[in-house]
């Protein structure tokens, strides 16, 4: 057990801040069935708020718990007492017959790579001990704990902050109103912000930037007839504590998975995102409000909805006033392209989806934009020149979830499949390329296995993000070979 006496400053604090940030997760969205008629869409009251409101989040030195035995411990005293906070590295069994399974996971390699999955099968990631221990409570079985960051100490660091400004938002109207909100709803990116920032300087900072081992540009903008340089900096600020955002986000996910169970259990859930859920059941009348925190609000009675991904979607549906209205939401769709666009456009367009005819359904093109200030500025580019955009929908892309556009539902991805498929085109691959030669598995069969790297050791993030397969294919926890002596021996550079 060693001790971050300084939080996320010096060697220990960047090992320290890497591995809690694996634990940082964003906001649930999925789509669980494309149609919905006859439903009801909810959202949340101010869920970020709510959930810095009412939980305690941890403060003080982390204890970073490299044993395996210590950490396993560890999560059982908290499972039981529930004393200060944690975060682990763990392995998960996610039962396959689980419809909506409760734990994100980030997928690195394949055509899903980049996306943030809500897997079942057999997990390996970073989560806090709150998820684990919820996902327990739900039928899964946590079969190993490697090692764990832990805080002794919680407070109700939020509490005092949310209490203040949901006391201005809910009696103020327009411009305060507003402000009231925001400033609730940002507070808690802001300790989970990166600390390697893209910086611009005046030109005078080139001899010591030649001067150091860091990368850097230089721009000259003939325009304004000015030189500048852009490089990396790394904030050091002490706001930035990525813990608290990994916490924040953490209860946010349980909270709208309660809703989402909730849902489940009495109809049918078609599609969530972040802080909202569209099914075609009615929420628990205790559960809802118009606005107190944390309750659920009935933003409007669907008719119909036509759900194509996360946060592309069309409802018809009857408001608050018993008005029947159309809403239709594009991330990265212009505000007056979705003007024009109608349900029927969404109709339209998943019927080509279940077709399977097209590979790209076109949303709109050429659409003139100006350009970002500081690209233009690097591209010694005329400020007044525009930019053309295009969107369209690639319908063979991989979805968060294995689609049935037929029978109008969806399932969960199952990683131990998708490792085994992986694995088989890692052996195409070989096939075509190395005459159905794997070389490394040769290596190790001569040499032995490679050694798990340990925490603190060079390559650790690496090994956690390679897939299954690969890890039994070549690693062992006991091995006796480093990956440097491995190298060496098998004529590799590391």
């Amino acid at each position: 057990v060693s001790q971050s006496r300084y939080n996320y400053h010096g060697a220990f604090g960047r090992h320290l801040e890497s591995f809690v940030r694996l634990a940082y997760y964003g906001g649930r969205t999925e789509v669980f069935t494309p149609e919905l008629t006859d439903g009801y869409h909810y959202d949340v009251n101010s869920l970020y708020p709510f959930v810095m409101k009412s939980n305690r989040y941890p403060v003080g030195f982390a204890l970073y718990l490299e044993d395996a035995k210590e950490a396993s411990r560890k999560y059982a005293f908290w499972k039981r007492r529930r004393i200060g906070a944690g975060i682990a590295e763990a392995t998960v069994i996610v039962p396959k017959d689980m419809h909506i399974p409760p734990l994100p996971y980030r997928a690195y390699t394949g055509n899903l790579s980049g996306k943030l999955l809500f897997p079942v099968g057999t997990l390996e990631g970073v989560w806090t001990f709150d998820e684990l221990a919820f996902a327990e409570e739900l039928g899964w079985e946590v079969t190993e704990i490697r090692q764990a960051t832990y805080w002794r100490k919680t407070a109700a660091v939020f509490t005092e902050f949310v209490t203040y400004w949901e006391q201005i938002k809910n009696t103020s109207a327009g411009a305060k109103k507003v402000f009231a909100k925001l400033v609730q709803n940002s507070l808690y990116g802001k300790f989970g912000m990166a600390r390697e920032r893209s910086s611009l300087a005046d030109i005078s900072k080139l001899e010591e930037l030649m001067q150091s081992d860091e990368p850097y540009d230089v721009y000259h903008n003939r325009e304004l007839d000015i030189k500048f340089v852009s490089f990396i900096t790394e904030s050091k600020a002490q706001y930035i504590q990525p813990h608290l955002a990994v916490f924040v986000t953490s209860h946010a996910r349980i909270l709208l998975l309660k809703g989402l169970l909730a849902q489940q259990a009495k109809g049918v859930v078609s599609y969530c995102d972040t802080d909202s859920i569209a099914g075609t059941a009615l929420m628990p009348a205790e559960e809802v409000d118009d606005k107190a925190y944390g309750k659920w609000k009935l933003e409007a009675e669907v008719i119909e909805g036509v759900f194509l991904q996360p946060k592309l979607y069309a409802e018809r549906y009857i408001n608050e006033k018993g008005e029947e209205k159309v809403t239709v939401k594009g991330k990265g769709i212009p505000r007056d392209i979705l003007n024009r666009l109608s349900l029927d456009d969404y109709k339209e367009w998943l019927q080509i989806i279940k077709t399977g005819k097209q590979e790209r359904i076109e949303i709109f093109k050429d659409y003139e934009a100006r350009k970002k200030f500081i690209t233009t500025l690097k591209k010694n580019e005329d400020f007044d020149t525009m930019q053309l955009l295009h969107k369209s929908i690639n319908i063979l892309a991989a979805q968060k979830r294995v689609m049935d556009y037929d029978n109008n539902t969806s399932y969960p991805h199952d990683i131990d499949a998708y490792d085994k498929e992986q694995a088989e085109e890692y052996e195409r691959q070989y096939w075509m390329e190395f005459d159905d030669v794997d070389r490394i598995k040769e290596a190790v069969e001569e040499h032995g296995f490679i050694r798990i790297p340990k925490q603190r050791e060079r390559f650790r993030d690496e090994y956690l993000q390679m897939s299954r397969s690969v890890k039994m294919k070549y690693f062992r926890r006991n091995a006796s070979l480093d990956i440097d002596t491995f190298a060496d021996i098998a004529g590799y550079v590391v």
